[in-house]
């Protein structure tokens, strides 16, 4: 089951929702990359069909954000692994905006996302608080 997240800005009153985790139909990896944006499905597609039946990892939808200009992008975590058990493919995050590369924010033991900052104002007083339930 997947979990909101709503953060507002305490200065600018920046709003937006995110929607984290995993929905039932998330039940096997060809699902998974059906969900994915369009760059992400073809590399993960091209990945599966150089190892078949490998092993993988989602974490669902995660929110990652720019080191640069802390523009934020939710997009789907997935690691997928060869027979030998190493990393073949990472969800990869790069901001349009400033070509920097964006890195995934931690949630805590609530599934509620730590540590943002504003990408409006670049504050790091940002209230996030947990939205709607879905599955």
């Amino acid at each position: 089951m997947g979990n909101g997240n709503y953060i507002i800005c305490q200065k600018c009153e920046y709003e937006r929702e995110f929607l984290l985790g995993a929905g039932m139909l998330w039940g096997n990896i060809e699902n998974i990359i059906g969900f994915m944006d369009k760059r992400s499905k073809e590399e993960a597609s091209k990945i599966l069909q150089e190892n078949p039946d490998p092993d993988y990892k989602t974490d669902g939808n995660c929110v990652y954000q720019c080191q640069k200009c802390f523009s934020l992008r939710e997009k789907i975590h997935l690691l997928i692994y060869n027979k030998d058990g190493k990393i073949v493919y990472r969800t990869q995050s790069n901001c349009i905006k400033c070509k920097g590369k964006r890195k995934r924010l931690k949630e805590n033991s609530n599934g509620i996302l730590d540590k943002i900052i504003c990408p409006k104002c670049k504050s790091n007083e940002v209230n996030v608080s947990e939205g709607l339930c879905w599955d």
